[in-house]
């Protein structure tokens, strides 16, 4: 294993996103990502630090030895494949910029080789869409310009934020609709609004994947 899988797996091990990884070695959330991802390799003082911490020699991440995850680990994470397809977690999307241009990367996910299409994650905030998701979930997207009715979906109305809601269409229009109707009632956009404001879906959810 690279410095980047080891790493990783010591991550992952402590259930630990790259945020907080990054401030036990004293870096940037980004630092850790290239770590990972094997474009750049940590300083010494980043390594020593993270040793210290989690009390492992700095061979252990330096040498080409995969640190095991234990049996605790949750299922989630520990069947989540380590070289896989890396994709990016956003913590927004904003109408009108390129997925591929977003630079707010929270974290970095990963998907079989096999999965066919191209993807993206999404971090979900508040309520609208508890029990099913709950703030904090990770939610993985193939990204597409349509789903299915029924579907749930990452979606951009206008000039706001993409949004995760289930998609019923009908001949009328587009109706969004969350699993708490108490946080957001079901909205309803005629074909005309969809066109006009627009509404635009841009990711149909394929997976949750979610923290214990």
């Amino acid at each position: 294993m690279s410095i980047g899988d080891n790493i990783r797996r010591l991550r992952i091990k402590h259930e630990l996103s790259q945020k907080e990884l990054a401030q036990i070695a004293g870096v940037t959330d980004k630092a850790v990502s290239t770590w990972e991802l094997g474009i750049k390799v940590p300083r010494m003082g980043a390594i020593e630090r993270l040793s210290e911490h989690f009390g492992i020699k700095k061979s252990d991440i330096i040498e080409d030895q995969p640190i095991t995850l234990p049996a605790s680990t949750p299922a989630g994470l520990a069947t989540q494949p380590l070289h896989g397809k890396r994709i990016p977690v956003y913590g927004s999307i904003v109408a009108g910029i390129p997925i591929e241009a977003i630079e707010d990367i929270e974290d970095w996910e990963e998907i079989p080789q096999d999965w066919p299409g191209e993807f993206f994650a999404l971090r979900v905030r508040g309520r609208s869409m508890e029990p099913k998701y709950v703030e904090g979930d990770t939610v993985i997207l193939r990204r597409a310009d349509d789903v299915e009715s029924g579907r749930t979906a990452a979606v951009l109305i206008g000039r706001e934020s993409a949004t995760l809601k289930r998609v019923i269409k009908s001949r009328e229009g587009v109706t969004l609709v969350a699993y708490n109707p108490d946080v957001y009632e079901p909205h309803f956009f005629s074909n005309d609004d969809v066109l006009s404001l627009p509404l635009q879906i841009i990711g149909d959810v394929i997976e949750l994947r979610r923290k214990v």
